[in-house]
């Protein structure tokens, strides 16, 4: 197969900005009739407004695989499978991020608070109760602060993490994130302790 064929199906296959410089290319090539580097590295071409080396490289070895001949499409075309087969591992991989992503933030916002809550209802529920060697338990005006500021610190942390896996460190977007998580954890927290009391 020869390579300007080979661009076309190339073009046709590959999605988002690579797919859309490839069929700049070749729609380049066809109008204009220039050749395969030209339509992509020409003072015109697909690549002109692109400062990245790689895209750069690649298209001087789509140039000169136009001038070696027919054999160098079916290379062209075979990378072109390769590059499609990486997006969509990349897909995979973003959707299987997104739910732990998604349990790490459920996890710093609701589920954690929720537990620390009735763990320190439970502790005041048995109200001083000496345990069976005799100890004396935690006082709640101690243990509920420091489970408190626990769960916060957790929210917190978690939820940076969550955003940092998710999106890259962006710091306006983790700020915004862990605030909400942090009024959600108190919420939860103060919630689940009231609730719990007047369960048990």
């Amino acid at each position: 197969e020869a390579v300007e064929p080979a661009l076309a199906a190339v073009a046709r296959r590959l999605d988002g900005e690579t797919g859309r410089l490839f069929r700049e290319a070749v729609g380049r090539q066809r109008r204009l009739g220039a050749t395969v580097g030209a339509s992509f590295l020409g003072p015109d071409g697909a690549l002109a407004a692109t400062p990245s080396r790689r895209f750069r490289g690649a298209a001087a070895l789509c140039a000169l695989a136009a001038q070696e001949g027919q054999p160098a499409g079916e290379a062209l075309t075979t990378l072109g499978d390769h590059l499609a087969g990486l997006r969509r591992v990349e897909r995979e991989g973003r959707r299987e991020l997104s739910a732990v992503t998604g349990t790490l933030a459920n996890t710093a916002a609701l589920f954690g608070p929720l537990v620390g809550g009735a763990t320190v209802a439970l502790a005041a529920g048995l109200g001083g109760n000496a345990g069976p060697l005799g100890g004396r338990p935690l006082p709640v005006s101690a243990l509920g602060p420091a489970v408190g500021a626990y769960v916060l610190l957790l929210a917190a942390t978690l939820t940076a993490l969550s955003t940092g896996l998710e999106r890259g460190l962006d710091r306006a977007l983790a700020g915004y994130r862990v605030g909400l998580a942090l009024a959600s954890a108190t919420t939860a927290f103060l919630l689940a302790v009231v609730v719990a009391g007047a369960l048990l």
